[in-house]
Formats: C-alpha cells, sequence, structure tokens
C-alpha cells in the first residue's frame, strides 16, 4: 500500500518494507502482562491506515488483540465483548465497512465513518465454529469468510447480510478464500480440498492432486494460485493453480518428503 509492504507474525512482530528503507521492524510497544500477542491478519487502506488482528496460541496469551497502526504509532483498540476473549485471525474491508472474524464463529465489523465495532448476525454459529480467513472483492461488493473445526463452513456477505453456503457433509475444515466477485469464489482447505463457488447453489471441486493442506488462494484476472503444506514437515509444501475450483496446475513438495512436479 502506497509504495510499502506489511508482514505480521508472532512475537508481536510487525515489518514493514520500502524500496527507500528496506526492511525494519516496527515497534507495536503497549502493556502485554499476558504475553506479547500473535498477529495472523493485517489490512489497510494506506500505509498510515492499518488494522492488525491477533491472539496467542499460548492457553494464557492475550486474545481478542485489535491494533490500528496511523504511521506513527499502534492503538489497540477495544473489540465488543463477544469477540474479546477469543483469538482473531484475519480482517478485510468491503461493502463499506471493516470486517474482522475469529476464533468461535466470531464476526464483527465498523461501518464506514463509524467509532465502535459491532457484533455481525451469522447463522448457526458456535464454539467450535473457528473462521480462519475473509476477504472481500476488489471492488468491495461482496466478502467471504471460511473455517470451520472438523466440518468445513463458509460464508457469504452481501448487502442483504451474511448467509451460509450449502457445502457438502464431511468436507473437511476450509482456511483460506479468494473472492473474484459475486459469483466467484476459490476455497481451499484440509486434506488438499478446492472449491469453487459460482452463484446459488452451484459449487464445483474437488480433484486432489495432493492431500496436503492448502492454507490460502488468491488470484488475478487469469491465474488463481493456492498454498499449502504441513506445518512440521520441514521444506515440504504444496502449490496449486485452480481452475473452476479444481486443482488444474501444478503440486511441489519438498524433495526431503519425496515431492513431485505434477501438471493436468
Amino acid at each position: 500500500v502506497e509504495g510499502a509492504a506489511f508482514a505480521v507474525g508472532e512475537g508481536g512482530a510487525v515489518l514493514r518494507y520500502t524500496a527507500a528503507r528496506g526492511c525494519e521492524p516496527l515497534e507495536v510497544g503497549g502493556d502485554w502482562p499476558e504475553g506479547p500477542p500473535t498477529f495472523w491478519g493485517v489490512w489497510g487502506r494506506g500505509a498510515n491506515d492499518l488494522y492488525l488482528v491477533g491472539g496467542s496460541a499460548a492457553p494464557t496469551g492475550p486474545r481478542g488483540v485489535l491494533l490500528h497502526y496511523d504511521g506513527a504509532r499502534f492503538e489497540r483498540l477495544a473489540v465488543p465483548a463477544a469477540a474479546a476473549e477469543v483469538n482473531l485471525y484475519k480482517v478485510a474491508h468491503g461493502l463499506g465497512r471493516t470486517i474482522v472474524v475469529g476464533a468461535s464463529g466470531a464476526v464483527f465489523s465498523r461501518t464506514d465513518g463509524a467509532t465502535g465495532w459491532e457484533i455481525d448476525a451469522v447463522p448457526s454459529r458456535d464454539r467450535d465454529d473457528n473462521l480462519f480467513t475473509v476477504a472481500c472483492a476488489p471492488d468491495g461488493a461482496v466478502c467471504a469468510s471460511v473455517g470451520g473445526a472438523e466440518t468445513g463452513r463458509a460464508l457469504l456477505r452481501t448487502g442483504a447480510g451474511w448467509s451460509a453456503l450449502p457445502l457438502s457433509d464431511g468436507l473437511p475444515g476450509l482456511n483460506g478464500v479468494w473472492v473474484e466477485n459475486e459469483r466467484s469464489l476459490f476455497m481451499v482447505g484440509r486434506n488438499g480440498v478446492t472449491l469453487r463457488y459460482s452463484g446459488p447453489g452451484a459449487i464445483t471441486g474437488t480433484r486432489l492432486l495432493t492431500g496436503d493442506t492448502f492454507h490460502a488462494v488468491a488470484g488475478s484476472d487469469h491465474l488463481v494460485l493456492a498454498v499449502g503444506g504441513e506445518i512440521g514437515r520441514g521444506a515440504a509444501g504444496a502449490i496449486a493453480e485452480l481452475r473452476d475450483g479444481l486443482v488444474d496446475g501444478l503440486t511441489l513438495g519438498g524433495a526431503d518428503q519425496g515431492g513431485t512436479v505434477q501438471h493436468q
């Protein structure tokens, strides 16, 4: 954004890259008696208007972490009570609002120009219903969120609010979503699952070329890529090109895991 790239992670780490200064750490500051947070998501309108979300994998670590960066300092923002005790995973912007999702099905947002954050009404939320990713279309007209603990879950947000997308019974949990437009979403998750939503009642997938977990998906006009791998396998990983929700390009595995290159 505005000639800068930002990366966030464990131990309260925030890095900013610019061509002029290279990569430099930013000091979050603040008082963290439970230990420093892990940041899992970041989004911003510009280099001086960023939102960071996170929490901690530690049982006694901080929860409900939402920070704003104005280019000079970080400020921790108050979140709704229902989201204060859960990990927050991703933040995005669309439909004239900034949207945050997290553990236990937490979804809350703030309308542009408003000062407070409010819990969004979403269908059938429960304590085990983690939402790992939220993303919005480039024109901001539609957003989607995916997750799920034992069973995959996908939500679609239009001007009428959130609705659940019908997924097959027994589908593994989902981790990533890329929103092309209101009639085209790509979703990825555990066990090599890839899906494409192309309108009400139209979800295609899955042809598996890998059993690895996909963690994220993103694209442009002519290319959609999913990336993943299994934590704890060293260099093992997977990259897949998607077409109509199916793996239709290449997958790569780490050499130490007998990795292969496949093309369909």
